[in-house]
């Protein structure tokens, strides 16, 4: 049948059933889809952006495409407020971001024809530039876990859980470098923010390095103060530059180059 006579879809039940795919395919870390489910999906979402249907009778792309935006933002405010109540907020942001990532992918498989049709004429780089539409719709699902997961709240108790975890290492207890690390390949892989900043630049690297110095500075005020007063100023100092040397030899194992090359130069104690 040609899409000129086409049978147009219902789309509110149409969406209903991709609604269900993509929760799935987001929130649930060990269910996938079969080759066949995966192309049932794929032809709904292509019927809906070919075939002419509605009262202005013409493909249902955009409002396809923001039903699927606004739905990933429902899901999105449940990460992060799930996050917020979690005391193990470090493995749960793991957790649900390589979910979310590996499902985004999949859903922008799912919806390859919009990818390839209406996003590439309708995104912010294309010709007819539309406000909230991305290049890809895995693109879309990033930008939307950084404007709902990635807000402030959030960003605020990732760094307060990293920062304790290498202050406990910083005073001889166990830390997990492995956590902290991809932690921080995430930040990275989210890139930039919508108002040019990169995630990992504001929401570790740059508190990082300001918490760091004043860590040091603050030992090395109390232990030049106690040394003072026993005449041993100059172990104690030796003993400050150790400290140091040893603070850089561990961020390597789990900070980038840069933010590495930051606490060496930085002027601590």
């Amino acid at each position: 049948m040609s899409l000129l006579h086409a049978e147009p879809l219902d789309f509110k039940s149409t969406w209903l059933r991709l609604e269900k795919t993509v929760t799935i395919l987001v929130t649930s870390q060990f269910r996938g889809l079969s080759s066949e489910e995966f192309m049932q999906m794929h032809t709904l979402v292509y019927k809906l952006c070919t075939i002419p249907q509605g009262r202005e009778y013409r493909p249902l792309s955009p409002e396809l495409y923001f039903e699927l935006r606004t739905h990933l933002k429902r899901i999105c405010s449940q990460f992060a407020a799930e996050f917020l109540a979690s005391p193990d907020i470090l493995h749960l942001y793991t957790r649900s971001w390589a979910t979310f990532n590996v499902g985004s992918e999949c859903i922008n498989g799912i919806f390859a024809y919009m990818n390839r049709f209406y996003l590439r004429d309708h995104c912010a780089d294309g010709m007819v530039p539309v406000d909230g539409v991305c290049a890809t719709v895995y693109d879309m699902c990033i930008e939307v876990w950084k404007e709902v997961v990635q807000c402030d709240a959030v960003a605020a108790g990732m760094l307060d859980a990293l920062l304790d975890e290498v202050t406990d290492g910083r005073e001889g207890g166990l830390v997990d470098y492995g956590l902290i690390k991809q932690v921080l390949h995430i930040y990275q892989e989210l890139g930039v923010r919508a108002n040019g900043s990169l995630v990992y630049n504001a929401d570790f690297s740059v508190p990082f390095v300001l918490h760091t110095y004043r860590f040091y500075a603050e030992e090395a005020e109390a232990l030049i103060a106690e040394s003072q007063g026993r005449g041993v100023l100059v172990s104690s100092l030796q003993k400050m530059h150790a400290r140091i040397n040893g603070e850089i030899l561990s961020a390597s194992r789990y900070l980038s180059p840069d933010t590495v090359q930051e606490v060496a130069v930085a002027d601590l104690p």
